[in-house]
């Protein structure tokens, strides 16, 4: 099994949506409301690539979409705001493909210590 990621732009809107719509159908069920239509979806996430405070990371297992990880930067600080893995790749480490890439990204903008706060549990890690 070979895990990819790459960086999301424009040419990926379409993937993109598909996989936010399965995230937020998912999500909206669980929390019993009503998922966005195809097109708002797709008008939120052609914002967040148009975004230069945002980025977005898409995953592939042996060339097919996996999941995807936005990233968020606000006044310093760096937020994974969404992670979606497709069911049929989850526990494969399709998220940790993921986040290993959000923690190099982090660190490349200069950022010394990073917090995962998933709950039940936060870690802190600093980095040298």
């Amino acid at each position: 099994m070979n895990i990819s990621v790459k960086m999301a732009d424009i040419r990926d809107l379409e993937t993109l949506a598909k996989l936010y719509y399965d995230f937020y159908y998912e999500l909206r069920d669980k929390q019993r409301c009503r998922a966005e239509d195809i097109e708002e979806i797709k008008a939120s996430v052609k914002s967040y690539i148009s975004d230069p405070h945002n980025v977005i990371f898409l995953a592939f297992v042996n060339g097919d979409v996996a999941g995807f990880v936005r990233v968020s930067e606000r006044e310093g600080c760096f937020w994974a705001e969404e992670i979606y893995v497709k069911p049929s790749y989850r526990r494969m480490g399709v998220g940790k493909s993921l986040m290993n890439n959000v923690e190099q990204y982090v660190l490349e903008r200069g950022v010394m210590l990073s917090m995962v706060w998933s709950r039940p549990k936060i870690k802190v890690h600093y980095c040298s």
